[in-house]
């Protein structure tokens, strides 16, 4: 069972980091392309918003190399976690309160003082939640 988790865990990271790669090996192997197509089946059930057209979006953006090396400040943009991601106190930077898990969307905000950014993830029965998550586990 847990080499199944593992399996589904590491073709969700390659479909989120690295899908030009991905979609390449599926040409050749047509067991993992069904790998891909029911993983974007049981997300999609999950997250309607990530569908075909999501999935097109992240090829796009996989293909696409940084110019630079230092992080570009961006404001209300979604990002989905694709591992367990640090929460810290918004009151006390240095204060761990707990992980989003792989999965959450997670609303981006601005830079605080310590440099962490500012993040909002709405819980299912529509409470906020407030945290800082350090920029690099962000994708920043």
């Amino acid at each position: 069972m847990a080499a199944m988790r593992e399996d589904r865990a590491e073709v969700f990271a390659f479909m989120m980091l690295r899908s030009p790669l991905l979609n390449d090996a599926c040409k050749s192997d047509s067991i993992l392309q069904a790998k891909v197509d029911r993983m974007k089946q049981l997300i999609q059930g999950l997250e309607p918003e990530m569908n075909e057209s999501f999935w097109s979006g992240a090829e796009t953006a996989a293909a696409v190399k940084p110019q630079s090396a230092r992080p570009v400040p961006v404001v209300s943009d979604v990002f989905v976690c694709s591992r367990e991601v640090d929460a810290f106190h918004p009151d006390n930077p240095s204060q761990q309160i707990g992980r989003f898990l792989m999965g959450s969307r997670l609303q981006i905000g601005a830079a605080d003082p310590s440099g962490k950014l500012s993040v909002t993830f709405v819980e299912p029965d529509g409470v906020a939640v407030h945290a800082l998550c350090r920029p690099e586990d962000v994708g920043r």
